[in-house]
């Protein structure tokens, strides 16, 4: 297979990491790939261990690019980039491991000339998904839709055309990402892929996902890997005010299910309807495989968290609890999860929970404030002629009068 295939991957630190990804490039990988490291001034062992090994997995084909400061992720890509002549650039994180078959689906797409990108399903080690596309909700935050679902869910193995896809793991001709200037490099660490997303959808191309394509993705392993989100945000906004609208409740509508608000306005989706009604004659095994049937049965968690304790497997109770806190954020299921990791001595996670119940209650103390977000909304959807997200916030002001 000659395909003219040019893999740019930044790193900082996390040799262990970086390794694993070059191994797995290289046992999933045609033989004539090229592999280009940028080497953020890691203070371990990247330096002098990198290109050693990739010069023995790829011999004259790899390239090894060692900074003295650290450029973060955008600058750090595009150097990469700039010594590539031709054909593909696929731009990953070294929090990732390669899979069989991984390259010919993001090939085989941009064979398409309306493809700008393409990216493929980024599963989290456990084989559930992390990544199968960005939506935004309706306030446009973008969200990985259907993350955490199972991973050879049919949610997850749909192929799908999306606003924006990460560059986790992003496959683009290289002479469009010269054209497109690359990646913008204000940004740290965060909304680079987005903005880039936006100026290829400028152009009048689409950007898929492509479900045949599958990588584990470790994600979010470096350290102050979200430092600065809050400036990314900002500066997204005034880049690409106008550039992305309000999906994530046609994803879910595609899959059956409907977009719900927390009483603090997040959403999230649901069935439109309740589930398995015999759920408490289900023993252990048969609640696992109704979860990864659908994962969206809130009940259905609870009680696999009761039996899974039943059954002496802590690791599965408090995976319940986690999922369940995921795809139904609720203070009540925040403070269960906390309280279970706490008794498990998974510190790390109750701290993290418990940071998160205080934001939620911070949130919900100005109720005022809540009200007219959602009035605002509610009017703004209306006057735009969208039914389905003026009924969602319209309900929602309901349901708070009701409980005030």
């Amino acid at each position: 297979m000659s395909l003219h295939v040019s893999v740019v991957i930044p790193v900082l630190n996390q040799w262990h990491l970086t390794e694993r990804c070059l191994r797995t490039l290289c046992e999933h990988s045609p033989g004539d790939i090229r592999v280009v490291v940028v080497d953020n001034a890691s203070s371990d062992e990247t330096g002098c261990s990198c290109p050693a090994l990739g010069k023995a997995l790829f011999g004259p084909r790899f390239t090894f690019l060692r900074q003295e400061a650290n450029l973060n992720f955008g600058p750090a890509s595009n150097l990469g980039a700039s010594h590539v002549r031709d054909g593909f650039l696929l731009f990953l994180n070294n929090d990732t491991e390669l899979l069989p078959g991984w390259l010919p689906p993001l090939i085989a797409a941009l064979d398409n000339p309306k493809i700008g990108a393409a990216g493929p399903r980024l599963l989290y080690p456990d084989g559930r998904v992390q990544h199968v596309g960005t939506a935004f909700t309706p306030q446009l935050g973008p969200t990985h839709i259907f993350e955490h679902f199972p991973g050879d869910h049919p949610a997850a193995l749909a192929r799908r055309r999306c606003q924006a896809i990460t560059a986790a793991a992003l496959c683009i001709r290289a002479g469009l990402f010269r054209e497109l200037d690359g990646f913008y490099p204000e940004f740290r660490n965060g909304s680079e892929d987005l903005d880039l997303c936006a100026r290829i959808r400028a152009r009048g191309l689409q950007l898929a996902v492509c479900p045949e394509s599958a990588v584990i993705h470790h994600t979010s392993q470096s350290a102050g890997r979200f430092d600065h989100d809050g400036a990314n945000a900002a500066l997204l906004r005034s880049r690409q005010a106008q550039a992305f609208v309000p999906d994530l409740h046609l994803f879910a509508r595609q899959a059956g299910y409907r977009l719900r608000l927390t009483p603090w306005l997040t959403p999230f989706m649901a069935p439109p309807e309740q589930i398995f009604r015999m759920e408490n004659q289900m023993d252990l095994g048969e609640l696992r495989k109704a979860l990864l049937k659908e994962p969206l049965w809130e009940g259905g968690y609870g009680l696999l968290a009761t039996a899974a304790l039943d059954a002496g497997d802590h690791a599965l109770a408090l995976e319940g609890l986690f999922l369940r806190s995921q795809f139904f954020p609720g203070v009540e299921n925040y403070r269960r999860l906390q309280h279970a990791a706490a008794g498990m001595g998974r510190t790390t996670l109750a701290a993290d929970v418990a940071q998160k119940i205080r934001i939620i209650e911070a949130i919900l103390a100005d109720r005022p404030k809540l009200a007219r977000t959602a009035q605002t909304l509610a009017a703004r959807f209306k006057a735009a002629g969208q039914p389905e997200l003026h009924a969602l916030y319209r309900d929602w002001l309901a349901e708070f009068a009701h409980a005030t």
